[in-house]
C-alpha cells in the first residue's frame, strides 16, 4: 500500500507529466513552421560551377543539385516507399546532359573533406552502388581552391569513354 504522502507525490507527478504533455501538444499544433531560402550551391561548389560551365557548356547541360531520384529509377509494377526514400533524400552535385537528347551522361560529385565522415562515405557507397547499377558514370573530384578547365574538361572526357 501507499503512503498518503506517496499518493499526493504521484497525484502531483502524474498532474505535472500531463499538463507537460498538454503543453507540447498546444506548441506543436500552432506553431507555424517557417521557410527560408536557402542557397543551391556551397562557394565551393559555385566557383566549380563556373569553371564546369567554362569548360562544358558548349557541348552539355549542366544541372546542380540534383535528386538520385531524379537520375535513376526503380524499374517494376510495385512502387514501395522504403526503396524510393534513399534515392529522394540525396542530391548529386552536377549532372551533364546530353543537349540533343537529354540523356544523363555524367554525375560529378565535388568531394571536400565532409566526404571522409563517416555517414558521408556510407552515402558516397550507396550512390556509386545505384549509379554503377544504372549504368551511368560518376567523377568524384577533390575540392580545390582553383580548377584548370582544360583539365577539367580532359577528365570528364575520359571519364565518358
Amino acid at each position: 500500500m501507499l503512503s498518503e504522502t506517496d499518493l499526493i507525490i504521484l497525484t502531483i507527478f502524474t498532474f505535472l507529466f500531463f499538463l507537460g504533455a498538454i503543453i507540447l501538444l498546444i506548441f506543436i499544433l500552432f506553431t507555424k513552421i517557417r521557410y527560408t531560402k536557402a542557397k543551391i550551391m556551397t562557394p565551393g561548389e559555385l566557383r566549380f560551377y563556373k569553371v564546369l560551365k567554362y569548360a562544358v557548356a558548349e557541348r552539355y547541360y549542366i544541372l546542380a543539385q540534383v535528386r538520385l531520384a531524379n537520375v535513376v529509377k526503380i524499374p517494376g509494377k510495385f512502387f514501395l516507399w522504403k526503396n524510393f526514400n534513399p534515392l529522394g533524400a540525396k542530391c548529386v552535385d552536377f549532372v551533364l546532359v546530353e543537349k540533343a537528347t537529354g540523356d544523363t551522361l555524367l554525375i560529378i560529385e565535388l568531394d571536400d573533406k565532409s566526404h571522409l565522415l563517416p555517414d558521408r562515405i556510407k552515402r558516397d557507397k550507396f550512390v556509386n552502388k545505384v549509379l554503377t547499377e544504372a549504368k551511368i558514370s560518376i567523377l568524384h573530384l577533390k575540392y580545390q581552391s582553383h580548377y584548370d578547365s582544360s583539365k577539367l574538361l580532359e577528365t570528364i572526357q575520359k571519364a565518358l569513354q
